[in-house]
């Protein structure tokens, strides 16, 4: 298994873990479920760098 393939699995293993799309979901739900997995991982993301950047700030 190589790296690209570690890092699908990786985020379809969250993915699932965090938000899992069953297929009787409808598009709008799908879509719902998509967007959110993304944008906490955008939120999560830029809560961690302004950490890190307060951290560095402060030594």
């Amino acid at each position: 298994m190589d790296t690209k393939e570690k890092e699908d699995s990786l985020w379809k293993s969250l993915k699932a873990s965090i938000l899992p799309i069953h297929e009787k979901d409808n598009p709008a739900v799908k879509m719902g479920k998509h967007v959110g997995f993304w944008s906490t991982i955008i939120l999560l993301g830029g809560a961690t760098i302004a950490i890190g950047l307060a951290v560095l700030m402060a030594l």
